[in-house]
């Protein structure tokens, strides 16, 4: 499974792609704008995606959901 876990960030975002059967792992940043993450989450195509919740969750959950995508919201 490809998980894409996304750091959020009020101007950027810190992204890692982890496979969690041979275990590597791959960061990357993308800027914190709808079209960015879009763009990120089709060009990526994760099995899931994982974030914590923050004032950008809603409408990244948004993007995910309507793209489709399973995805996790951690409460810390």
């Amino acid at each position: 499974m490809n998980i894409l876990a996304m750091d959020l960030g009020k101007c950027k975002t810190v992204v890692c792609l982890y496979n969690d059967e041979n275990s590597k792992h791959r960061f990357g940043k993308v800027v914190t704008r709808p079209k960015q993450i879009h763009d990120l989450l089709v060009e990526e195509n994760p099995d899931r995606i994982v974030f914590e919740i923050c004032s950008s969750a809603g409408w990244i959950y948004d993007i995910a959901k309507t793209l489709n995508f399973e995805v996790q919201v951690a409460n810390p």
